[in-house]
């Protein structure tokens, strides 16, 4: 081992590539050597760049090595590492100390969004892959044969970052900017879907946001918001959701109108200071929070969490509604419902389209519904498109209607023409 250091330390001057500001394959083999007879465990993380080979073709020498070299340095950047070895022309390796794999995504979605700001990041593409020493390359053999393989078609690497994912890594810090656009320029748009009771009277609706961005075009709401929760930009997003309801509701052809539903994510919830933005809102607009419904989707229950359910009965106290949004898509339980104390609970669309099905699903369905309405709950049918469906619906015993069978969500132009 220490003849090995030796002929590491004395050779580090010669492996340094110049033009690259790296060290060479002939280093990374040497410390890699040490590092197995070591013994100790550590990380090893390669960064490739796709499409040098074509990169080559219309640009300098000098070009190439200019961008074999800026791409060194945003790994040394983002990574804060001294050593990084460009082992094959375009493919570079560090070591690292263990880290989870939550770091090490986070590392990479940051990697990604400094490749973003490179100049040069339209021509090539980054691939990052990770091995931990010695549980996925016990020997230097297996090490420098996965340096030279392809690395997505390697089955064997469990911590990889491939094109694909780099993309979907690119395009979320897209939507990301989207947000940020829409939220500045108003390109997220609310619109409304009405709610109806069995007589077909328009009691309420449910405030649904959209986002027609002038450079990603149309984002369909479940990659924004998935989006927003992830990167904490739902905060905003709920608060402009809420204050287009508001404004809504504060116009004297809303007068009819009981509730605005609007959707309240449990991320929104671990933010904490829901109360206090909220009736700010509603102060602003003269809105009782009683016309306020808060809808928790139940995929998105947390339980037991503290923080949610304080945030919840805090809302509470101060008068708004809650209801349960697309119930029958999860773990459906009496406890779950309980928790939350709803005032309304909407089954998914789902369980109706089941219901359709067969007798069997039919009485299911049926049976829930009678079970939520005898907790003393009101029921929402949604996704009721059919004369068939709506007859289903009222059959079963269902408060309230929501679907294209009576609007699709309207713009809030036309939702006011609607109720009027």
């Amino acid at each position: 081992m220490l003849f090995a250091i030796l002929i590491s330390l004395e050779s580090r001057e010669a492996s340094f590539i110049v033009e690259v500001a790296c060290f060479n394959g002939q280093a990374f083999s040497n410390y890699t050597k040490i590092i197995m007879s070591d013994g100790r465990d550590q990380d090893l993380v390669f960064l490739r760049l796709d499409g040098l080979d074509y990169y080559a073709r219309f640009t300098s020498p000098k070009e190439q090595e200019a961008a074999r070299r800026e791409f060194a340095g945003l790994i040394r950047k983002v990574f804060s590492v001294e050593d990084v070895y460009e082992c094959l022309e375009g493919t570079y390796a560090f070591y690292i100390n263990p880290i989870s794999d939550e770091i090490f995504s986070s590392y990479c979605d940051l990697f990604i969004k400094e490749y973003e700001r490179w100049p040069r990041h339209d021509h090539l593409d980054p691939m990052i892959a990770r091995l931990r020493i010695p549980q996925d390359a016990p020997t230097h053999k297996s090490v420098w044969a996965f340096t030279h393989s392809d690395f997505k078609q390697d089955k064997d690497v469990k911590y990889l970052v491939s094109n694909e994912s780099v993309q979907n890594i690119r395009r979320r810090l897209d939507v990301e900017q989207a947000i940020i656009r829409g939220l500045e320029n108003n390109s997220i748009k609310t619109v409304f879907q009405p709610i109806v009771d069995v007589n077909g009277n328009t009691v309420g609706a449910e405030a649904l946001s959209r986002m027609n961005d002038p450079v990603l075009g149309m984002v369909p709401p479940y990659e924004f918001i998935t989006t927003a929760e992830s990167d904490g930009l739902i905060w905003h997003l709920g608060l402009h959701t809420i204050e287009d309801a508001c404004r809504i509701l504060s116009l004297p052809e809303s007068a009819k109108i009981e509730t605005v539903d609007v959707n309240l994510s449990v991320v929104q919830c671990l933010h904490g200071g829901c109360r206090e933005a909220f009736l700010e809102i509603l102060k602003k607009y003269g809105v009782s929070p009683n016309r306020i419904n808060l809808e928790i989707t139940e995929s998105g229950f947390i339980e037991d969490n503290e923080i949610f359910v304080h945030e919840k009965d805090d809302l509470k106290d101060a008068g708004f509604c809650f209801s349960i949004d697309d119930y029958g898509s999860g773990f459906s339980n009496y406890q779950y419902v309980r928790m939350v104390g709803p005032s309304v609970v909407k089954l998914d669309r789902d369980t109706l389209l089941d219901a359709e099905k067969g007798e069997e699903q039919r009485k299911f369905y049926f049976n829930t519904v009678k079970t939520i309405r005898d907790l003393g709950y009101k029921v929402i049918a949604e996704g009721v498109e059919t004369e068939a469906q709506l007859s289903l619906v009222h059959s079963a015993g269902c408060d309230f209607i929501q679907g294209f069978y009576y609007s699709r969500p309207l713009s809030s132009e036309d939702f006011l023409k609607y109720i009027r």
